[in-house]
């Protein structure tokens, strides 16, 4: 499991915002932050101008300022800290906070933790032009899913920024928390050849491979792994 990778243990920390910090700076101390993760998030405002920052979150507790993904983990862990069961949950374009226990509510963190009823959730889906499931029906995320999507969501916006390197960290971050999600090594394999990594790439791609049980998808693979391996020193 993620939790028992060396990686997070050598920080000393655990939980979900611990481990976001780990993925946002591995060199740092995130133990720093934490008289911040028992803040009350209320004062925490959704600006997202779609900058890497805001995927950040060592940048939003500096800030006081992040995007969804963010303002959702620190929500979270404010409410654990107090033994409130609570999850996140995926919307189309915007993940939320649910309360599971005596008082169960679905909160929206951009909105300074706004609860939402049925209507406001239609209205904020439609907003993405995405279609609300049903009663019941809008998906727990686990930790490790948060994340990953966390993760993904800071790759896009360095990829938009043209920061190749800095994504590709982003999406070795989402390997030590998920290394058998296939697309992942694809994703690595792909970054590192656009970055001159022959090496690296093959050895991702190699992992894709393995890993995928998309047929089409591994063929593909395959082949491009014969074209890199020709270019090898």
């Amino acid at each position: 499991m993620a939790a028992a990778d060396p990686f997070w243990a050598l920080a000393g920390l655990d939980g979900l915002a611990a481990r976001a910090l780990v993925l946002a700076d591995p060199g740092g101390l995130p133990g720093r932050w934490a008289d911040r993760l028992v803040a009350d998030p209320h004062p925490l405002i959704h600006a997202d101008d779609g900058g890497p920052a805001a995927a950040n979150l060592a940048a939003t507790l500096e800030s006081g300022h992040g995007g969804d993904i963010c303002l959702a983990i620190l929500w979270l862990e404010y409410f654990r800290r107090q033994s409130i069961a609570a999850e996140a949950v995926d919307l189309p374009g915007r993940m939320l906070v649910r309360l599971t226990g005596e008082r169960r509510a679905i909160l929206d963190p951009c909105q300074q933790g706004r609860e939402l009823d049925p209507p406001d959730l239609r209205v904020l889906a439609a907003g993405f032009g995405g279609i609300l499931p049903g009663p019941g029906q809008l998906a727990a995320l686990s930790d490790d899913q948060v994340l990953v999507r966390l993760q993904g969501q800071l790759k896009m916006r360095l990829l938009k920024a043209g920061d190749v390197a800095a994504a590709l960290l982003a999406v070795e971050g989402a390997l030590r928390v998920d290394p058998d999600q296939a697309k992942l090594w694809r994703e690595s394999g792909l970054m590192r050849l656009r970055l001159g990594d022959l090496a690296g790439a093959v050895a991702a791609l190699e992992q894709f491979v393995t890993r995928t049980d998309n047929g089409q998808a591994r063929g593909r693979a395959s082949q491009l792994l014969a074209q890199i391996r020709v270019r090898l020193p």
